[in-house]
């Protein structure tokens, strides 16, 4: 899951004529799933995970973007003015240019925010819902939005890591599965490796 936030990332960014930014969003995908593993481990409810997750991309998020204008690490009513302006020269701009468009902070802010948000639902959606289809819903769409932005061929090369880590899930929620189904005993081990070796194939 950590991948495919991180692949749609990347996509998304591509968007932009720079990808300086890069490091909040994977620094945002790499907190958000590994605090979201972390609830689950420590048994967390999943209406206290969502309020936890969503404190916590908060004051990240701010913290990262506009350290400098919080208050003990906590936003101030600085970091929402600033947060409002951002917004503001960030729309004002999409009306009228065509991807790819300079990385404006609202622009930033919003992709950490999306990034944030798709990390914590795929994470819910799978381990907690045990819905994955419904889990890289989102992020799919993600993608896709951000694919009809660019010309074609900056669309297939950046779409093509996330294509990769869509089928890895789908490949090791297979493996999960397989481990909780009743498998012949003596044939267990065999069928795992020939799942396995098809799906390397298959990725290849």
């Amino acid at each position: 899951l950590l991948l495919l936030t991180l692949s749609a990332a990347f996509s998304a960014s591509s968007v932009f004529t720079t990808h300086e930014f890069m490091f909040d969003l994977a620094f945002c995908a790499v907190l958000a799933h590994g605090l979201a593993a972390a609830l689950r481990r420590w048994q967390t409810g999943g209406l206290v995970a969502t309020v936890i997750m969503t404190i916590a991309g908060t004051l990240t998020i701010t913290n990262l973007l506009y350290g400098t204008a919080t208050t003990a690490f906590l936003p101030s009513s600085a970091v929402a003015r600033q947060i409002g302006i951002d917004l503001n020269e960030a729309v004002e701009p999409l009306k009228h240019s065509v991807a790819p468009v300079q990385p404006f902070p609202g622009f930033v802010l919003a992709l950490c925010v999306v990034i944030w948000f798709l990390a914590s639902f795929s994470d819910s959606a799978t381990f907690r819902g045990f819905a994955p289809i419904q889990a890289v819903l989102p992020t799919v769409a993600t993608v896709f939005g951000a694919a009809l932005l660019r010309p074609a061929p900056a669309s297939t090369a950046s779409s093509l890591p996330f294509v990769a880590s869509l089928g890895s899930v789908g490949l090791a929620l297979r493996f999960r599965e397989y481990r909780k189904e009743s498998w012949v005993p003596n044939h267990r081990r065999r069928g795992l490796e020939w799942l396995g070796v098809t799906g390397s194939v298959l990725m290849a």
